[in-house]
């Protein structure tokens, strides 16, 4: 449609040119202009109700630590995620975390490998421990513990930790937390990749 109106336009413009006429004496002009501008607005209108939409059901996913005494006096701890959002997050799926230690001799590769516990959602405001695998060199590891890595208490670096998730209607959104010695925090909010959802943000 609005192709169509830009046509107008320049057929509009044909005659007056012919007659040397200034292209705004011809009311066509101003009638197919104002049609191009309300289609244009009527466009915006249409996003701002979708993105309103949008965020009443986005979920938010947040991680933190929690620790807890255990009976032979050390501490344990655990990594949680929350949904800080208002709408369920579900087939949430945390990319494994990669660690490169380098010694004179060897270079050691550790995946940090973190998942939620079933069901795999989270309605607003519910939180859950993460569990944890670790892999060394590409061999899975038993109790071994590297949480240490990512908490802040103890880590002397940053990771960044990539989530994906969908809302409740099925839509696929990603996000990045930053966890380690700078603390907790959400570098990249959920965000959608398809190149529909870059259009319109563009526009």
């Amino acid at each position: 449609m609005l192709n169509t109106r830009i046509h107008d336009i320049i057929h509009a413009l044909e005659p007056l040119q012919v007659l040397n006429r200034p292209w705004y004496s011809d009311p066509n002009i101003w009638i197919a202009l104002a049609s191009v501008i309300t289609l244009f607005f009527s466009f915006l209108t249409i996003k701002l109700a979708l993105d309103q939409r949008e965020l009443a059901i986005l979920p938010l996913l947040g991680l933190y630590f929690r620790s807890k005494p255990k009976s032979d006096g050390s501490t344990e701890y655990k990594i949680r995620i929350r949904n800080l959002g208002k709408g369920a997050a579900v087939n949430i799926c945390i990319e494994p975390i990669l660690l490169i230690f380098k010694t004179n001799s060897a270079k050691d590769t550790y995946r940090i490998i973190l998942e939620i516990t079933a069901p795999n959602y989270l309605v607003e405001s519910e939180e859950r421990d993460l569990l944890q695998r670790v892999e060394k060199n590409g061999k899975m590891m038993t109790n071994y513990d590297m949480q240490a890595y990512l908490n802040p208490e103890f880590a002397n670096h940053d990771s960044p930790i990539q989530l994906s998730f969908e809302n409740a209607l099925g839509e696929k959104y990603e996000s990045t937390i930053l966890t380690g010695k700078s603390g907790i925090s959400i570098i990249m909010p959920p965000h959608k990749n398809d190149l529909l959802h870059k259009l319109t943000n563009w526009l």
